[in-house]
């Protein structure tokens, strides 16, 4: 143990130093840090309405009286989780900018302003909502449509397409969209950064308060990034006909999900999966973690995927709230396998095993330090 700690101190962390204070990374890494209140916020909402809603109606069905009674609180926990779970990649986006502007010691308030308004630049404007028709029989759907009218029948109703201007779906502001406001507000954050470096600013007199002198340089900068991010989104839409955020979802998120039909595929997108987490998450604060991050749940993944092809446990086909504990969980989401819960602890020995020594390494570097 002692001599890998000893060949891991020597090799590894000059290079996990080099990585963990790459300035775009730090950036990342504090922006991440930056939005923890909003994100800690809607998480404990989500996990008190698992024991309000979710498993009360998985035990005693749906509408009974116990949910009932929670409803108030039920709601409560639900305006919490708008403002925070589901504007996560706005927030981001705005943290992200701010850091990348504060790195290069330019105004930072403009760098996330600028940041903010070009990820919400790449999103999808409109809406289109199904309307049902009040007393309109199926038989006038041909009517409707020689009308000019988009109307489709849905068993006894009749539904048309609506559409409206001036929506922003979660699709965009929530954590599904924090890689488009991640590359978005990163890129906007440097082409307002560069400019503000070179100087390519409003030049107001000494005399003018600095607040409104910080405010005027930064108009070029912040037109331009914004524009470029406009004109960006309007290729898209007339070239692909679709937003930035939804060719992202297309060509790299939709892909990365189809791989995980067999082992191989398995075990690489959950190590893509750690990376990416890796450069955002606090735990870039110590970064000889890099190693068990990346190896555990591979590992891990392969030894439920080879239990599970070798027929020993059944597949995870059961819902099951995510709070349950290690063992219980893997229980009830295979319908009450022993086996699962069994290979769930297993699983837990491994990454206790592969995280020991590079906690030790790390509680070393801490007490040299």
């Amino acid at each position: 143990m002692n001599g890998f700690l000893n060949w891991m101190e020597e090799h590894f962390m000059p290079v996990a130093a080099k990585v963990g204070n790459q300035k775009h990374l730090v950036a990342i890494r504090d922006a991440f840090i930056a939005i923890m209140p909003i994100t800690m916020v809607g998480s404990i909402a989500v996990l008190l309405n698992v024991f309000f809603r979710d498993l009360p109606n998985s035990w005693w069905g749906d509408g009974n009286s116990f949910v009932a009674a929670m409803t108030p609180l039920i709601n409560v926990n639900g305006n919490v989780y708008f403002g925070s779970i589901v504007i996560l990649s706005l927030a981001f986006s705005f943290a992200l900018g701010y850091q990348i502007a504060k790195t290069y010691n330019v105004n930072p308030i403009a760098g996330g302003v600028i940041a903010f308004s070009a990820v919400v630049v790449c999103m999808n404007q409109s809406a289109v909502f199904d309307f049902t028709l009040a007393n309109v029989d199926v038989a006038s759907v041909s009517a409707l449509n020689d009308l000019g009218v988009e109307a489709v029948a849905s068993g006894d109703a009749v539904n048309i397409a609506v559409s409206g201007w001036g929506y922003m779906g979660s699709a965009y502001t929530g954590a599904s969209g924090l890689f488009t406001a991640l590359i978005v507000g990163l890129l906007s954050s440097m082409i307002y950064v560069q400019l503000m470096i070179h100087k390519i600013t409003i030049k107001m007199p000494d005399n003018v308060p600095p607040a409104v002198g910080n405010a005027f340089a930064a108009i070029i900068p912040g037109c331009v990034a914004i524009y470029i991010f406009a004109i960006v989104t309007q290729i898209c839409v007339a070239g692909a006909g679709m937003y930035p955020n939804e060719l992202i979802q297309k060509w790299i998120q939709a892909p990365l999900m189809g791989l995980s039909q067999n082992m191989f595929s398995a075990i690489l997108v959950s190590f893509l999966v750690q990376l990416l987490w890796f450069f955002g998450l606090p735990i870039v604060l110590n970064p000889i973690y890099l190693i068990p991050w990346l190896i555990v749940p591979p590992v891990c993944t392969l030894i439920a995927y080879l239990f599970t092809a070798g027929g020993i446990i059944p597949p995870v086909y059961v819902q099951v709230p995510w709070v349950m504990p290690v063992g219980i969980y893997a229980f009830l989401a295979t319908g009450g396998s022993l086996m699962a819960g069994v290979v769930a602890l297993i699983n837990l020995a491994v990454s206790f095993a592969i995280w020991t020594p590079f906690v030790l390494l790390a509680n070393r570097t801490q007490e040299v330090e």
